[in-house]
């Protein structure tokens, strides 16, 4: 199941926005009645910065899965581009706190109502929880390309919906994942959270236990990256030491 998981968590999928949107269009047209609530497309341009407004207003309590492609490239020359789950953030009302998914899918439950904003990440940096751009604007007008994403707000458990899409066909594997996603969470060690401003990801994991019985973390990456961390609380005096050791099986690059 390990590898399996593996290889639906990070797809990698080059669809044109026609394809995705009349391939969901078909698939979601066969979805039985009070399976969705509704569903709209939408298309950011890379050289938009944050806030796209969807005109979507969402109740709390509502659950959502939203679905995205595209390539936005930074360097043509350099064949510079980025996947959609790390581009692609969410806010949910004016002053609602940023957040992003772990994949090209991200189902998410809204907890206070408000309306639905999408933002491009890069070549930006969040100064603020509430999606302030630390680089300014401008950096944005050098990108080229694009998002598109589908926002399905379900009548019903999103797990419930998804297999009964996924039932009746599936788009580039992105239902199966995002299946897979809800079903088998890649969780970090208890007691780290991933850095806000970077986002989460699900490189990181429990390590097995060692024969020294000391705690390990384990890290596998593919296309992506992330920052744990944690509070402690240590007196720091001449004696204090920090040690730790990594073995590193096979390097990113």
């Amino acid at each position: 199941m390990r590898d399996k998981t593996r290889a639906l968590r990070k797809l990698d999928i080059n669809m044109t926005e026609a394809d995705f949107r009349a391939r969901f269009s078909a698939l979601l047209a066969q979805a039985p009645p009070h399976t969705l609530r509704a569903h709209a497309f939408f298309s950011v341009p890379a050289n938009q910065p944050p806030w796209f407004d969807t005109g979507v207003d969402l109740s709390a309590g509502e659950q959502v899965t939203v679905f995205a492609v595209g390539r936005p490239l930074l360097s043509r020359e350099l064949n510079l581009w980025f996947h959609p789950d790390m581009q692609l953030w969410y806010r949910i009302g004016e002053t609602g706190n940023v957040f992003r998914g772990t994949r090209y899918s991200h189902t998410f439950l809204v907890r206070e109502a408000g309306r639905l904003f999408l933002g491009n990440y890069f070549p930006g940096e969040w100064a603020t929880r509430t999606g302030a751009i630390a680089v300014g604007t401008d950096a944005y007008r050098q990108m080229e390309g694009g998002l598109c994403m589908l926002v399905v707000r379900w009548a019903v458990q999103p797990l419930v919906g998804l297999k009964q899409l996924v039932a009746l066909g599936d788009v580039a594997s992105l239902l199966a994942a995002e299946i897979d996603r809800l079903e088998h969470p890649v969780m970090p060690p208890s007691g780290w959270e991933y850095l806000w401003f970077l986002g989460p990801s699900e490189i990181y994991t429990p390590g097995p236990p060692a024969p020294s019985q000391r705690p390990s973390i384990v890290c596998y990456t593919q296309r992506d990256a992330a920052i744990l961390h944690k509070d402690v609380s240590v007196p720091l005096t001449r004696d204090t030491r920090l040690r730790w050791s990594w073995k590193v099986e096979t390097l990113p690059c």
